[in-house]
Protein backbone atom coordinates (compact mmCIF):
# COMPACT_ATOMS: atom_id res chain seq x y z
CA UNK A 1 0.00 0.00 0.00
CA UNK A 2 1.58 3.73 -1.01
CA UNK A 3 1.92 6.18 1.98
CA UNK A 4 -1.06 8.88 1.74
CA UNK A 5 0.57 11.84 -0.26
CA UNK A 6 -1.79 13.72 1.87
CA UNK A 7 -0.01 12.72 5.28
CA UNK A 8 3.36 13.39 4.12
CA UNK A 9 2.00 16.93 2.65
CA UNK A 10 0.60 17.22 6.55
CA UNK A 11 3.82 15.97 7.95
CA UNK A 12 5.85 18.61 6.18
CA UNK A 13 3.51 21.56 6.79
CA UNK A 14 3.63 20.33 10.95
CA UNK A 15 7.64 20.29 9.81
CA UNK A 16 7.46 23.90 8.04
CA UNK A 17 5.45 25.61 10.78
CA UNK A 18 7.81 24.08 13.42
CA UNK A 19 10.85 25.75 11.94
CA UNK A 20 8.73 29.31 11.79
CA UNK A 21 7.68 28.91 15.27
CA UNK A 22 3.98 28.80 14.63
CA UNK A 23 2.58 27.27 17.25
CA UNK A 24 -0.56 27.76 16.15
CA UNK A 25 -0.38 25.64 12.92
CA UNK A 26 1.99 22.77 14.47
CA UNK A 27 -1.10 22.02 16.54
CA UNK A 28 -3.60 22.64 14.24
CA UNK A 29 -1.95 19.72 12.00
CA UNK A 30 -1.40 17.35 15.20
CA UNK A 31 -4.29 14.56 15.59
CA UNK A 32 -6.65 15.45 18.33
CA UNK A 33 -5.17 12.43 20.78
CA UNK A 34 -1.58 13.66 20.13
CA UNK A 35 0.85 13.48 22.92
CA UNK A 36 4.68 15.02 22.74
CA UNK A 37 6.90 12.06 25.21
CA UNK A 38 9.42 14.31 26.53
CA UNK A 39 9.99 12.18 29.79
CA UNK A 40 13.21 10.52 29.13
CA UNK A 41 14.61 13.81 27.75
CA UNK A 42 17.21 14.93 31.08
CA UNK A 43 15.68 18.19 30.91
CA UNK A 44 14.12 20.85 33.15
CA UNK A 45 11.61 19.82 30.47
CA UNK A 46 11.13 16.55 31.12
CA UNK A 47 7.45 15.01 30.84
CA UNK A 48 4.58 14.30 28.74
CA UNK A 49 2.72 17.02 27.12
CA UNK A 50 -0.92 16.77 25.26
CA UNK A 51 -2.31 19.31 22.89
CA UNK A 52 -3.05 21.48 25.50
CA UNK A 53 0.18 21.86 27.00
CA UNK A 54 2.57 21.48 24.00
CA UNK A 55 2.57 25.50 23.26
CA UNK A 56 4.15 26.37 25.95
CA UNK A 57 6.66 23.38 26.34
CA UNK A 58 7.95 24.51 22.36
CA UNK A 59 7.87 28.22 23.49
CA UNK A 60 10.73 27.25 26.97
CA UNK A 61 11.88 24.80 24.54
CA UNK A 62 13.03 27.27 21.96
CA UNK A 63 14.29 29.90 24.14
CA UNK A 64 17.15 27.52 24.93
CA UNK A 65 18.60 27.91 21.64
CA UNK A 66 19.76 30.66 18.99
CA UNK A 67 17.79 28.93 16.45
CA UNK A 68 15.93 25.70 15.83
CA UNK A 69 15.51 23.87 12.32
CA UNK A 70 14.21 20.31 11.41
CA UNK A 71 15.68 18.86 8.58
CA UNK A 72 13.92 15.48 6.92
CA UNK A 73 15.67 13.25 4.98
CA UNK A 74 13.00 10.89 4.48
CA UNK A 75 9.52 9.37 5.69
CA UNK A 76 8.96 5.93 5.87
CA UNK A 77 4.90 4.61 6.33
CA UNK A 78 4.92 2.05 9.62
CA UNK A 79 1.54 0.73 9.38
CA UNK A 80 -1.14 3.14 9.66
CA UNK A 81 2.08 6.10 10.97
CA UNK A 82 4.15 8.07 9.06
CA UNK A 83 8.00 8.37 10.81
Amino acid sequence: RAMSQENVEIVKAAIDAFDREDWDALIQAAAPGFELDWSRAMSPLSGVYGLDQVRRFLAEFTEYWESVRTESHEFIEAGDRLV
